[in-house]
């Protein structure tokens, strides 16, 4: 078979592609319904100018600060490609030579190539290494551009008229016009330099082809010289550059241009060409033009480079827009505004990050697992989630001991049927509640959150000068202020000087409290920490709306928290404004009881509750398999039966007590977890992740381990 066209494979190539193919729908197929469930915008900005969420990706990350002590703290920065540090790749390197090809198939593929897939790569990219006479011609020589990007530009929506099958947006067919792009443009590039130096300049026409056994870098430098010589220095230190702006992250400008553009379900041709059209800007890649023009302008106007001051004021007034071209940019420079520094990038890039919509690289959820794929001359590298790539040296939270309080009277399910139209039947089949407990005259959720902390407090072995913070969750406190962590420092005798709060997502409440509490001990200080979930729910429902009156109860529970080095610990929290629950307040009021909406607030809870455990195991790196024990809030027992089927769980994890207490929205994980402890289902040592979901719409998960102490 004899190729008709440049842009058509040879019959071996063709073979090889076809396994490229299978790769690359394997690496990043996702389910679109992301994009509503994340709420994924078409534009960078919100409404109220905040940048906003464009896609969704794992191929590259740029980390610009680290965590340190729960604070973000700029960093020198860090960049990732498909979660492996960019250091990392460079340095394992080792004996090759280069490695902008494997880091090119690492993008486009999610994986390390071993030898014989980096080799078959190779031939690809090596065979589309073709521009024909015509092309160069017609295209290249004729109207020479003094800016390249134009150059690349028109080369590139003319390589539209030489594809055989242009606007098929299949992942086959954009896979293979990538590949093309990525090989064809560092020849077009130079080409086009060249063309314009012999015509305008008047310089020597130099066009010399590509060598198929050599490296890109190397032919660049080859195609570039006028006597086609380099060092081999030379050609690692540009292949170690094409390797660091192969890609950057899907933020900036030009990446954010290919991915709107393709949207509209056009060619490739035009997505890239677009893209580099957004890249030649001079707050974007075209900054390399304004920083020599930049530098040439400081020079005239500086009369002293010892003078910092003197350097300091011009380029204050640069900024101020009373020097050099007014546009108050200090070009090359990332000066704050929404423009990343971005001179000097690679344009194969752009080509290498293209793909449709829906697919692959427009971005797969992060699934970040351990690759234990050796690469070519290398050893194994490890991923790093996202989540962790900005982190310092983490210490995390481990429970030490727990305390309860149930309030004195038991209400049944056969009590309930006897003031509204219910029966023990159909509470039980609809949530799994038997009985709940409901405070008597004497008591309220402060005097059930003093009781158990107080408990709490005398199992940990600690004294009150011990405690660091006491944060308190609750939604049905008995006045606005004083707060009942307030109360509860008065009366277990906490210093003073130690901060003393409530806080309010409801049946989350106990993970938000946790998640602040570690944040005071990295912030402030301290090693031990008071979290406290309370309720007095009896207290704000309506007796006579039998769809929430049988549903809540009474109660609390105390944790002791310690923050101890290397504990493993993962904490995650959202919200989304909804009013499917709603209460009034403060409780003592009693002028708004609970309301719900039973159906939107049950598809809510299916919904969140096996996504934010997905979500805390991610971000800790371990599998429900690592787990001993799930700790639900305890709403219904059908939505934890939902979340262990759809998680494919073991059931005997998920612990419930909902058939004793009911809904006990912010009190119910810290009382499963002081019922754990008492029953010695919770051993020292044991990892626990802990789920909350409920009214805001609010959601929180935690991962940590049980010390125990009693």
């Amino acid at each position: 078979m004899i190729k008709k066209s440049i842009m058509e494979m040879g019959p071996k190539t063709n073979e090889q592609f076809d396994e490229l193919v299978k790769y690359c729908m394997a690496s990043g197929a996702i389910n679109l319904d992301l994009y509503e469930e994340y709420d994924v915008k078409r534009g960078l900005r919100d409404a109220n100018g905040k940048g906003v969420l464009t896609g969704l990706t794992e191929i590259s990350d740029v980390v610009s600060y680290k965590t340190v002590a729960g604070r973000k703290i700029p960093s020198e920065g860090s960049l990732y490609y498909q979660g492996y540090n960019v250091n990392d790749l460079v340095a394992g390197f080792g004996d090759m030579k280069f490695g902008f090809e494997e880091t090119t198939y690492l993008l486009l593929f999610g994986e390390l190539p071993n030898k014989a897939q980096l080799d078959s790569f190779k031939e690809i990219l090596a065979e589309m290494q073709e521009l024909s006479g015509q092309f160069i011609r017609d295209v290249i020589m004729k109207a020479p551009s003094s800016n390249i990007m134009n150059a690349l530009q028109k080369g590139i929506l003319t390589l539209y008229s030489y594809d055989p099958n242009p606007d098929d947006v299949s992942v086959p067919n954009v896979l293979r016009q990538s590949l093309q792009l990525i090989s064809k443009l560092p020849l077009i590039s130079v080409y086009a330099y060249h063309a314009y130096l012999h015509f305008e300049k008047d310089a020597t026409l130099v066009i010399r082809n590509p060598d198929k056994n050599c490296s890109i870098a190397e032919n660049i430098l080859r195609m570039l010289r006028y006597d086609g010589q380099y060092t081999p220095l030379e050609a690692k230190v540009l292949d170690t550059a094409l390797v660091l702006h192969a890609e950057h992250g899907g933020g900036n400008n030009s990446t954010f241009t290919t991915h709107v553009v393709s949207t509209t379900g056009t060619d490739s041709y035009s997505a890239i060409a677009a893209s580099i059209g957004s890249l030649k800007g001079p707050k974007h890649g075209g900054a390399n033009m304004k920083v020599q023009q930049m530098f040439k302008d400081i020079k005239a106007h500086i009369k002293d480079w010892e003078d910092e001051d003197e350097i300091r004021k011009y380029i204050i007034k640069i900024l101020n827009k009373e020097a050099f071209d007014g546009a108050g940019l200090v070009y090359g420079w990332n000066c704050g505004r929404d423009h990343r520094r971005t001179a000097g990038r690679c344009t194969a890039r752009a080509a290498a990050a293209f793909q449709p919509v829906g697919h692959c690289h427009c971005g797969a959820p992060c699934r970040f697992m351990q690759d234990e794929r050796q690469s070519v001359g290398r050893p194994a590298l490890q991923k790093i989630p996202p989540h962790r790539r900005n982190e310092g040296r983490m210490k995390g939270l481990q429970l030490l001991a727990t305390g309860g309080a149930l309030p004195g009277r038991v209400v049944t399910n056969e009590d309930l049927s006897r003031q509204v139209d219910t029966s023990d039947e159909w509470i039980t089949t609809r949530t799994g509640i038997c009985q709940r407990y409901y405070c008597t005259e004497n008591e309220d959720a402060a005097t059930l959150a003093i009781t158990a902390a107080r408990q709490a407090l005398t199992r940990s072995g600690l004294a009150a000068s011990d405690i660091a913070c006491c944060v308190v969750a609750t939604l049905s406190a008995p006045t606005a202020t004083p707060s009942i962590a307030c109360r509860v420092q008065a009366a277990l005798g906490l210093p003073e000087n130690r901060p003393a709060f409530d806080v309010n997502a409801a049946c989350s409440g106990f993970i938000y409290a946790a998640a602040a509490a570690h944040g005071l001990l990295s912030t402030l200080g301290g090693r031990y920490a008071l979290v406290i979930g309370c309720e007095a729910l009896s207290r704000m429902v309506d007796p006579t709306d039998r769809t929430t009156c049988v549903l809540f109860g009474d109660g609390a529970g105390a944790a002791v928290f310690e923050l101890a080095e290397n504990a493993p610990f993962a904490v995650t929290l959202g919200a989304r404004g909804n009013e499917a629950i709603r209460a009034g307040g403060p409780a003592a009021c009693d002028t708004a009881p609970i309301t719900m909406d039973g159906k939107a607030v049950f598809r809510f809870a299916v919904e969140a509750m096996p996504r934010c455990l997905q979500d805390v195991l991610d971000r800790s790196q371990k599998t429900l398999s690592d787990l001993d024990w799930v700790v639900c809030h305890q709403a219904n027992s059908r939505i934890i039966d939902h979340c262990v089927k759809s998680l494919h769980a073991e059931p005997s994890k998920f612990y419930k007590n909902i058939s004793r207490h009911g809904n006990t929205s912010a009190a119910s994980i810290p009382i499963a977890l002081h019922e754990m402890a008492e029953s010695d289902l919770l051993r020292p040592g044991q990892t626990l992740a802990c789920i909350g979901f409920g009214g805001g719409l609010t959601w929180g998960g935690m991962l940590l381990t049980y010390e125990g102490r009693k």
